[in-house]
């Protein structure tokens, strides 16, 4: 579980749940409304909008091995994780125009066997 409080008034501003309930490593905020977390397990990044505590905005797998994600920085066109045995980067900063689309979206289908 994420909290953020205000020092001034030592108030609650903020509360947010990773999606699979696990253990948060690491936090880092854009200082606006963008705020991304270093998961425990599958070496998973989630980016949460401080405007909206209900839901994450996205999930970042930056390896196929589960690792904790120990340590994290992002801007709008990079995210770095270092994980227990390898540094990601995602590269956001992508021209659509000369790079092919990929569609993922088969990889989440439920197969019946």
């Amino acid at each position: 579980m994420l909290q953020m409080l205000d020092t001034r008034t030592g108030n609650l501003v903020y509360e947010a749940i990773d999606p699979f309930q696990s253990t948060l490593y690491c936090v880092k905020s854009d200082g606006v409304n963008s705020i991304l977390v270093g998961s425990s397990e599958y070496s998973r990044c989630v980016l949460f909008d401080a405007r909206n505590p209900a839901h994450h905005v996205q999930m970042y797998f930056t390896q196929k091995k589960s690792s904790p994600i120990y340590s994290l920085d992002f801007d709008s066109t990079k995210l770095i994780a270092a994980a227990d045995r390898s540094i990601a980067v995602l590269n956001f900063n992508i021209n659509p125009y000369t790079v092919e689309t990929r569609d993922y979206s088969h990889a989440f289908e439920f197969v019946n066997r």
